[in-house]
């Protein structure tokens, strides 16, 4: 099996998939055939990014259908495999519910990238307390490092029969 192929029919979450390396890492296991749950806070915006995909795909289709006619049904298949959740994943409930409602949608989670990452809108020395627990709840660094967990916990726990074989990544981005 070539790097390619691992990801066919793989089922997967990105948190932080609207933008930066959460987008990219959900184009990316589009292209690889894995189906993407893109996951982000804001609706508007994973819904947009979700939406480009679909966009670069429809393009990308017209021009495998001639050039690569033997990876014409991959292409074509894509867009139904690209689906969104609206999630917070400083909410420990939230992430549950994401966790449990994609696995029993797709009847599996094997992949769970755990990549949602904040930067504050202020100077360090106008950061304020609750400004900075929002930081720390959200990266996975230091504090921060619980929100992480708390989805590993979850994704480990219930998602289907081959929970055993889930892979669990974490990354801390900060785009700006």
């Amino acid at each position: 099996m070539d790097q390619i192929d691992y990801y066919k029919d793989k089922i997967c979450i990105v948190t932080g998939a609207n933008s930066g390396i959460g987008y990219a890492l959900s184009d990316d296991l589009i292209n690889r055939g894995a189906t993407v749950y893109m996951a982000g806070r804001n609706p508007e915006k994973v819904a947009k990014a979700a939406e480009l995909i679909k966009e670069r795909v429809a393009k990308a289709a017209e021009i495998i259908q001639v050039m690569m006619p033997y990876e014409a049904e991959r292409i074509a298949t894509a867009p139904e495999k690209i689906h969104t959740l609206v999630v917070d994943v400083t909410k420990p409930e939230q992430v549950q519910q994401a966790i449990e409602g994609t696995a029993a949608e797709a009847g599996r989670l094997d992949m769970l990238f755990n990549n949602a990452g904040i930067h504050g809108p202020k100077l360090f020395e106008m950061t304020t307390p609750e400004d900075f627990k929002t930081i720390t709840d959200t990266n996975p660094v230091e504090r921060g490092l619980r929100r992480a967990h708390r989805c590993a916990d979850h994704a480990q726990t219930g998602v289907g029969p081959h929970r055993e074989h889930l892979v669990v990544l974490r990354a801390c981005t900060v785009s700006g």
